[in-house]
């Protein structure tokens, strides 16, 4: 078992998306602290502290997940594609790898079954007609890769030199 990945590849930066979700739900948020703020004006000592911890948890559920859900690198490590996060790093059999290529276009009619579909980055269970049910740890769906796994599993992933990491899957390619 080797402690050092294969090869490494950084996650393409965050779709235009990403960003908007992640800047809206911090205005939301930042609009309830202004109302807070004004709030606190008409309060006394211990109904201020009580408005202040209603406050900071929404700050830390979103920042909490925003840190805990981003994809950090894609590690290719004893025949294993590990998709490195905070949070959990799920692990992905390459052994009967039977194809990767990148999507080269927009999914449609995709739906989430479970995950995070935005704050962060995209990743969970999805499913749409043409593929079924398959994972996602993407940044930016427009740099997805499509991993055919064995046993006709999908997985797809956003790594910024898409064609780089292509290549270095071809030795796992059967």
């Amino acid at each position: 078992m080797s402690l050092l990945p294969d090869a490494s590849f950084v996650p393409a930066p965050l779709a235009r998306r990403l960003t908007v979700i992640l800047v809206l739900v911090v205005a939301l948020i930042a609009i309830f602290d202004i109302i807070a703020a004004v709030q606190m004006r008409n309060l006394e000592g211990s109904q201020r502290w009580i408005l202040l911890l209603a406050v900071l948890p929404a700050w830390l559920i979103v920042l909490g997940i925003w840190f805990g859900a981003r994809i950090r690198v894609y590690e290719i490590v004893d025949s294993s594609l590990v998709v490195r996060r905070l949070w959990r790093s799920p692990r992905i059999s390459l052994v009967g790898l039977q194809s990767a290529t990148p999507l080269g276009q927009a999914l449609t009619g995709v739906r989430k079954i479970w995950g995070n579909d935005g704050l962060g980055a995209i990743s969970g269970t999805f499913t749409c007609k043409e593929w079924g049910t398959f994972q996602m740890f993407v940044s930016d769906p427009s740099k997805a890769v499509v991993l055919h796994c064995a046993g006709g599993e999908r997985v797809l992933v956003s790594p910024a030199d898409t064609e780089g990491f292509v290549a270095s899957l071809r030795p796992y390619l059967r």
